[in-house]
């Protein structure tokens, strides 16, 4: 009887390395019985395990070999590697702090542009609080503006003169310059009101009431700024959607 070298089970036969002298089964030898046999005398006394071949230790079931064992230049490298990686973490979370404030000094400018924004459409809608819009006259070179309100004033029932008016202009239009609509300011917001309310009184006002031969609808509004608009087309569009 004898102890595997390797495995540490007791066997009744196996083979002894002529290198390290240790005695192993044969399942750990790597070599079978038959195999064994066949070498022949000589052969099996020069026999070497695997571990010898190749100039390794053989190493005893549940030892611990020194490749296992953590050595000082070992810990000093895991040591260096757990201080780069702090490092890089560290750095990480400067870089996200950075980020983190820059993301929110980037949505503070955002909001004090869309204030001031909003406080520049405010001006410019109020320096506009004079005007109307109109749209559907149809456009002539020889036009004459002030005689075209002047006429429209008379066919809403609420009649005007020149001297009241402060400027009248064609504007251009995205949609067709061939029709552009007429901006025209008057002397005081009352004035205006007025003159648009007759204007909506007025529900099947034409260009054919002026005197043109074309039959288009004429609207008369408020000269509304570009984000005003936009935000009436948007509400229009949900209103539409909406049914309401």
């Amino acid at each position: 009887m004898f102890k595997c070298a390797r495995c540490n089970s007791e066997g009744l036969d196996g083979v002894l390395c002529s290198g390290c002298k240790l005695k192993f089964d044969f399942p750990c030898s790597g070599i079978t019985k038959a195999g064994y046999n066949k070498l022949g005398g000589d052969r099996q006394l020069q026999w070497k395990c695997a571990s010898c071949k190749t100039g390794l230790i053989p190493t005893p079931p549940g030892s611990v070999t020194a490749s296992s064992s953590p050595t000082p230049n070992s810990l000093e490298m895991a040591h260096s590697l757990i201080n780069d990686f702090t490092q890089k973490i560290h750095k990480l979370e400067s870089r996200l702090d950075t980020l983190e404030k820059t993301n929110l000094e980037t949505a503070t400018i955002h909001n004090k542009i869309d204030h001031l924004e909003q406080k520049l459409n405010e001006k410019e809608q109020w320096s506009r609080r004079n005007n109307i819009e109109i749209k559907g006259v149809p456009l002539f070179k020889s036009e004459n503006l002030i005689d075209t309100i002047v006429n429209l004033s008379k066919k809403i029932n609420y009649p005007i003169t020149p001297n009241q008016i402060n400027f009248v202009a064609r504007v251009p239009s995205r949609i067709n310059n061939n029709s552009k609509p007429i901006v025209a300011s008057f002397h005081n917001y009352h004035l205006k009101e007025e003159f648009m309310l007759a204007a909506r009184r007025l529900k099947s006002l034409s260009s054919k009431d002026l005197g043109y031969s074309d039959d288009k609808r004429i609207f008369v509004n408020d000269h509304l700024t570009v984000s005003n608009k936009m935000l009436l087309t948007k509400v229009k569009a949900l209103a539409k959607e909406k049914h309401f």
